[in-house]
C-alpha cells in the first residue's frame, strides 16, 4: 500500500510453460524408484570413505610406531594391501569393504595398545632407574659428609 496515496498495488505471478501436473508426478515417482539405489550408494560411499581413513591412518602409524613387533607390523601390511585391493575393485559391496575395513582397523588398535603399553613400561623403568640413580648418589653424598 503506498502510504502517498493510499493505493494498494497487487504482483501476481503465473508459470507460463512450467512443468504439468503430470510431468511432476512422473518426476515424484522417479525419484521413488531410484530411491533405494540411491541409498545403497550413498552407503558404499560412507563405508569407502570410512576405509580410505583407516588406511591413511595404518599407514601413519606403522611409520610411528616404535614398540610393535616386525610380525605385527607385517599383520598390519598385509591386511592393508587386502583393503586396498577391495577397493580398487569396482564390484566390492558394502560387506566386502566394511569387513576389510574392521579387520584392518581390529589389528591397528590392537598394535596401538601394545605401542601404549610398551611405551608406558618403557617410561617407568626409565622413571625408576633415574630415582634409583638419584637415590645411590644422595646416599653417596652423605656418606662424604
Amino acid at each position: 500500500k503506498d502510504k502517498a496515496t493510499g493505493k494498494t498495488q497487487n504482483i501476481t505471478i503465473t508459470a507460463n510453460g512450467g512443468l504439468t501436473k503430470e510431468q511432476i508426478e512422473n518426476m515424484i515417482r522417479d525419484s521413488e524408484a531410484h530411491a533405494e539405489a540411491d541409498r545403497v550408494k550413498r552407503e558404499l560411499v560412507e563405508v569407502r570413505n570410512n576405509a580410505e581413513t583407516q588406511a591413511t591412518t595404518a599407514d601413519r602409524q606403522l611409520t610411528e610406531w616404535k614398540y610393535v613387533t616386525d610380525a605385527e607390523k607385517e599383520n598390519v601390511r598385509t591386511l592393508l594391501a587386502e583393503l586396498r585391493k577391495a577397493m580398487e575393485n569396482p564390484n566390492v559391496t558394502k560387506e566386502e569393504l566394511s569387513e576389510a575395513t574392521d579387520k584392518l582397523q581390529k589389528a591397528v588398535m590392537e598394535c596401538g595398545r601394545t605401542e601404549y603399553q610398551q611405551a608406558a613400561a618403557a617410561n617407568s623403568g626409565s622413571a625408576a632407574g633415574d630415582s634409583q640413580g638419584e637415590q645411590q648418589k644422595t646416599g653417596s653424598e652423605e656418606k662424604k659428609e
